[in-house]
């Protein structure tokens, strides 16, 4: 594996690659916009019962391989696709399953630990300093529950906020590997990333975590002032398909960084470990 990973290079690298992956993927992000205001659309219009949610579920599905597709696209780019783009988009969907689980699982883990655990030792503390109940417990800030234990918990919090940016930096390459191997690679990329941490994180928090969350932002101010806060099932979709536009180059700097990375290893260990 490459080590010589260079954090100004790899930068430019990935704005280069963005500018090219720009116009030849744009139709698949308009169709993933499309997709996206699709999704939106169906949260105001579906029943709220089992056949809504199994149709939910479709559309999410189609949402999420529209999505894959347009990632297609951008790694065509850069990289040399095994077999179709149709094809490559469904392994990379349902490489993309995968990561959803674990990454569920994992965040489930954290939810209950952080709403069950320091509240429960909130509670033991506040015994006997005056009467416990769910509305105490609702009316009173994490500072004051919590007391001394607060911030060891805050502590506990921002270490699994950074453990989760961790786990995004040596998983960045999947996506990259799958649509380019032409097979589902997750797990299998982990050790490729071994080591580059140093470079990787403050690309990843540079080029997909700030763009990601100042397009994030604009989207919400621009569909706000569009359509207010109370929407109708047109207006989101609207809103959402906007909003998919606004993202679209945060996708292609992330996506010319994951690929940079990808190209950043050393062929023979990737087909090694391919095999």
């Amino acid at each position: 594996m490459s080590k010589n990973l260079s954090l100004p290079d790899l930068i430019k690298d990935s704005f280069e690659g963005a500018a090219r992956m720009a116009v030849p993927s744009l139709p698949y992000l308009l169709l993933f916009a499309f997709t996206s205001g699709w999704l939106a659309w169906s949260v105001h219009i579906l029943p709220d019962d089992g056949s809504g949610t199994t149709i939910f579920a479709l559309i999410a599905f189609v949402a999420l391989y529209v999505h894959c597709l347009f990632s297609v696209s951008m790694y065509r780019v850069l990289l040399p696709i095994k077999g179709s783009p149709f094809a490559a988009a469904w392994k990379l969907s349902l490489a993309w399953l995968l990561i959803i689980t674990v990454v569920a699982i994992i965040l489930s883990m954290l939810v209950l630990f952080f709403a069950l655990i320091p509240t429960a030792l909130g509670v033991v503390m506040q015994q006997g300093v005056e009467p416990i109940t769910a509305e105490t417990i609702a009316d009173t800030s994490p500072r004051e529950l919590l007391g001394p234990v607060f911030w060891p918990t805050f502590l506990l919090f921002l270490m699994s906020i950074a453990g989760l940016f961790w786990f995004a930096a040596r998983m960045m390459t999947f996506a990259a590997a799958t649509s380019s191997k032409g097979a589902i690679h997750v797990f299998r990329t982990w050790p490729w990333t071994k080591g580059l941490f140093k470079t990787t994180g403050p690309a990843l928090f540079l080029l997909i975590a700030v763009p990601v969350a100042a397009s994030t932002w604009a989207a919400h101010l621009i569909t706000s002032a569009l359509f207010g806060a109370e929407l109708t099932a047109l207006q989101a979709a609207m809103s959402g398909a906007i909003s998919m536009v606004i993202l679209g180059p945060a996708a292609w700097l992330g996506h010319g960084l994951a690929a940079n990375v990808f190209l950043s290893i050393d062929s023979n260990l990737l087909t090694s470990q391919s095999d």
